[in-house]
């Protein structure tokens, strides 16, 4: 999940390209991404990186800018084998035996002598994970992009030395996975958008449901031709922007994905790009703190006809026919639609799935999955209903059934916050807690954890701050992990935030410091000039060799 949008110095107010990127993960402690800048008589880029990793993920060199989204790409089958019941290592494949690979995976478990042991049957298709899925009784291989030969390191380097649009595609000519939608901007004027990642070429169906593994039907045949992806160079809109939402249109020749993000964020997105002739990096903080509802503007007309049968729903459509569908932390009419939406979803589950609702709603599956996404993208599903299947519900109709859902909304957020609804603000349920691995323990929470602190927003808005209400609402999906504004006019004048802090060290006064910057949506100078980092600087680390000029390192 993430935001990316970029204008050409016809829509920019500097007379040069800007170039926005939020990419939205679930948060933690220590942040995910951290600032990085390299300059080196051989390459020079500034962005944010992975720890761990050499080159800057999102950022920009001395001539070129690039940020990057989720582009829901499917990259991912599984196929069901036959194993043979006379030789566990050997699978079907058009009528012949195959053997397999058996990888042995030893996992150290505390409290127990001796290790778990994993064999690992791995076909033509991928390893076999369906022992990790309760309830499967299938042999169900996973064939996946991410499990081909990896090139991003090399591909993040040869992106950090681009000098213009055709380097820049070279770059991602050979980046694998995850598929991404990159923005482009150079210090020349131009902007591009390239998708980037392979795509399967499959010889038969969409590799949807799990298909037969040992027909030699379904089988990848190669990758969509790079030049073939979707890809855009100096539109006549004088902008680009994509925010998770389908890419392509109906008549585009190869198949991506059955599924991409709900629309209200790239929505919105190109409302407040069409809104001003000019834009200014003022303008794209704005819009990186956007917190309007379009699915608000939408339903709410349709909350203002119902009729409450109690006065707790008269009091909160009260709030409701005043608000302006921003879904702010100290809104009450938020804190009523988000409760109200939340129960109407929920509603509409379980009338055709019952229980199986909880599953639509958050709960996880596997300790890899803990929640599902269904309800971070379900409101064009919710109105597809509404509209078309009138007698969706047995007995009842749709503004019924919104009544109930706002009278159990109601009941639920007295019992959350009490009788007093002008005290209901959406931030005192919505509240994002910056947790690192080590405070799961209550005893050491509060000196690796951070937070809470309330935030505002929802998995349509611009600044999306997603909730699994299995879970409740708080926010435990996907949110701004990192915010950048590049200036190609002028980079010193770029501007960047991450959500905690540059250090990983609890003790330090960086662990943290940047998190009411992140939440207020504010941001320190994104420096580049050489000069204007070091006047700036406030500490130097220097690592040198053991036993380089005496030293033992520092």
């Amino acid at each position: 999940m993430s935001n990316n949008w970029v204008v050409n110095g016809k829509k920019s107010a500097t007379g040069k390209p800007l170039l926005a990127n939020d990419p939205h993960l679930p948060l933690q402690m220590p942040s995910i991404f951290w600032e990085f800048h390299v300059d080196s008589p051989e390459l020079k880029a500034a962005g944010a990186g992975l720890p761990a990793t050499p080159n800057v993920v999102i950022g920009h060199n001395d001539r070129i800018a690039w940020g990057l989204t989720a582009s829901i790409v499917d990259g991912d089958d599984l196929f069901v084998e036959r194993v043979n019941p006379d030789n566990p290592s050997q699978y079907a494949y058009e009528d012949k035996w195959l053997d397999g690979e058996i990888v042995r995976e030893e996992i150290v478990v505390k409290g127990r002598k001796e290790p778990v042991v994993e064999e690992v049957l791995i076909t033509r298709h991928g390893p076999v994970i369906s022992p990790a899925i309760k309830g499967e009784t299938r042999t169900l291989a996973l064939r996946s992009v991410i499990l081909e030969r990896a090139h991003q390191t090399q591909a993040g380097v040869m992106l950090m030395a681009a000098r213009n649009w055709d380097e820049f595609r070279e770059a991602l000519r050979i980046w694998p996975a995850p598929s991404q939608n990159f923005a482009y901007a150079d210090v020349d004027g131009n902007i591009g958008y390239q998708l980037a990642g392979f795509v399967p070429v499959r010889s038969k169906g969409y590799g949807i449901i799990p298909m037969p593994g040992w027909t030699g039907e379904y089988e990848w045949t190669g990758w969509v031709p790079f030049d073939e992806l979707p890809s855009a160079f100096n539109p006549s809109t004088n902008w680009i922007a994509s925010a998770n939402n389908k890419i392509v249109d109906d008549d585009y020749p190869h198949f991506l994905s059955a599924e991409s993000i709900d629309s209200p964020r790239q929505e919105r997105i190109i409302e407040m790009l069409e809104e001003k002739e000019k834009l200014s990096i003022e303008d794209f903080r704005r819009m990186q703190a956007d917190q309007l509802s379009l699915p608000a503007r939408e339903l709410v007309p349709r909350m203002l006809q119902l009729e409450p049968k109690d006065e707790w729903g008269r009091r909160a459509l009260t709030f409701i026919r005043a608000w302006d569908h921003v879904v702010a932390a100290d809104s009450v009419a938020a804190c009523v639609f988000e409760g109200f939406y939340t129960h109407l979803v929920r509603k509409a589950l379980e009338e055709k799935i019952g229980s199986w609702s909880d599953f639509y709603m958050g709960r996880g599956i596997h300790p890899l999955k803990p929640g599902g996404e269904f309800f971070v993208s379900c409101y064009s599903w919710l109105m597809s209903k509404i509209k078309d299947r009138k007698k969706w519900f047995a007995g009842k109709s749709w503004t019924e059934a919104m009544e109930e859902a706002l009278a159990s909304a109601t009941a639920e957020l007295r019992g959350l916050m009490g009788d007093d609804v002008s005290q209901w603000q959406w931030g005192r349920l919505h509240r994002q807690t910056f947790r690192h691995v080590m405070g799961q323990t209550r005893a050491l929470s509060r000196l690796f954890n951070r937070g809470p602190v309330p935030v505002g927003g929802d998995s349509n808005t611009v600044w999306q701050a997603s909730y699994a209400p299995y879970h409740g609402y708080d926010l435990r999906g996907s949110t701004a992990s990192y915010r950048q504004i590049i200036d190609l006019g002028g980079f010193d004048n770029s501007l960047a935030v991450i959500p905690s802090g540059q250090s990983g060290h609890p003790g330090s006064r960086h662990y943290g410091d940047m998190i009411r910057m992140w939440q207020k949506v504010e941001y320190h100078p994104m420096l580049w000039e050489r000069t204007s980092v070091e006047r700036e600087a406030r500490g130097r680390l220097v690592l040198q060799p053991r036993g380089s000029d005496g030293a033992e390192g520092a």
